[in-house]
């Protein structure tokens, strides 16, 4: 997970001992771009 925050997919704050873990606006075009190109190889083009 660390690998993520470091590179800006997830941010990450403390709420007491626990982390709460968001995706940010990076980490929505990094997941939207894999599934773009997902849906590319699954349909052939």
């Amino acid at each position: 997970m660390n690998a993520l925050v470091d590179a800006g997919h997830v941010g990450r704050e403390v709420d007491g001992i626990a982390d709460v873990l968001s995706l940010t606006e990076r980490g929505r075009a990094a997941v939207e771009t894999q599934y773009e190109w997902m849906c590319e190889r699954m349909n052939g083009e």
